[in-house]
């Protein structure tokens, strides 16, 4: 058995740097690294490059195409070998026998039923906040159960999650402290749509779309006693527009593109959702007035990324479907590769084609 580790990162040389001499200590010996560098400078391949000699196993350093954390992803396990590969954030610091717990879950799976692992972050435990709650009272989010995904594609999150031992089934799993069998990548591989809609910046459910696809036909587990912290590392995060447009894009997309069945219901689910949550949203603004300001932007942005679906509904054939004038009035053109995203309908789709090929 043998483990390929695929990093993603952006932006942040330091910390990829440690986490690379962190990996010499795992109980479970790590076979190869990939990192794959969607940065616009040379500052990750110079850390990486100081430290290579001293590492004991190989780095393989790739540029990224483009900014997408699907995408690099996927150009990582281009170049994985070995039985499992893992999916590891570029600033979490892991226990040394984190890896050896996830694999010893898959190892007992002898009939493959399980697809993926992952860990669990220590001290990101917190009690549902005053927003999930009303959402829960009102209906919008039962069961508030950890790692659950709801028909109006809310995903319950993690964090609600207190510590605990052993594993449990989950229906979607946190990309960033991630290990699936290799062969389940080969044949659930990463959309090509989840790449082009996680342009839009983070939040946009990349790791919610491909750990869904592959719960369709394998399980999931969650293993609490595979441990590892979060830096929570500032380098690469959008403004609170962005954030909150592609939390309510991404959700969308991912409703509308992993779910078959019952598609017309789903969707009505959602409209319920989204109306009530941007409600909330606006709400919070009165709530935290010292954050008044990110505050309303999360909430405007969450507003257009609604108004933009239930015009210009994405799906896997036209993911991205944002029109040029949401982009020049609120700021969103600019994705982090550069380029401008818009409707490949529109009258500029020649140069929304050629954007994405950069």
């Amino acid at each position: 058995m043998s483990l390929s580790v695929v990093i993603c990162t952006y932006k942040r040389p330091g910390e990829v740097a440690n986490l690379l001499a962190s990996l010499r200590d795992q109980s479970y010996p790590v076979m190869k690294a990939i990192v794959v560098d969607a940065s616009p400078d040379t500052r990750s391949r110079e850390s990486i490059d100081g430290i290579r000699d001293a590492l004991g196993y190989p780095v393989l350093y790739v540029r990224a195409a483009y900014p997408s954390l699907p995408n690099q992803r996927r150009e990582g396990i281009a170049r994985a070998t070995g039985e499992y590969v893992g999916f590891l954030d570029d600033d979490v610091v892991l226990a040394p026998d984190f890896f050896e717990k996830l694999i010893k879950v898959l190892e007992e799976d002898v009939a493959g039923e399980v697809g993926g692992v992952f860990g669990y972050f220590e001290g990101s435990h917190s009690l549902p906040t005053p927003r999930w709650i009303l959402r829960k009272w009102l209906a919008l989010c039962r069961p508030l159960e950890p790692g659950r995904y709801l028909a109006n594609g809310v995903s319950v999150p993690l964090h609600l999650q207190p510590p605990f031992e052993g594993a449990r089934p989950v229906d979607y799993m946190s990309g960033g402290l991630t290990v699936y069998r290799r062969r389940v990548l080969v044949e659930i591989p990463i959309a090509e749509g989840a790449c082009q809609v996680s342009r839009l910046g983070p939040w946009s459910a990349e790791d919610l779309h491909h750990s869904l696809r592959v719960g369709k036909r394998y399980r999931l587990h969650w293993v609490g006693h595979a441990r590892a912290r979060d830096l929570h590392a500032g380098g690469g995060r959008p403004p609170a527009f962005r954030q909150g447009f592609c939390a309510i894009y991404g959700q969308y997309f991912t409703l509308r593109t992993t779910r078959d069945e019952r598609r017309f219901l789903h969707a009505l689910a959602f409209w319920q959702y989204w109306i009530v949550d941007t409600v909330l949203a606006f709400g919070a603004i009165l709530t935290h007035p010292r954050e008044a300001s990110p505050k309303f932007a999360n909430a405007l942005g969450r507003l257009a990324a609604g108004l933009c679906c239930l015009v210009l509904p994405p799906d896997e054939s036209r993911p991205l479907r944002v029109p040029r004038s949401l982009d020049r009035r609120v700021g969103l053109a600019p994705s982090r590769a550069g380029a401008r995203v818009r409707d490949p309908e529109s009258p500029s789709a020649t140069g929304g084609r050629q954007a994405r090929r950069q």
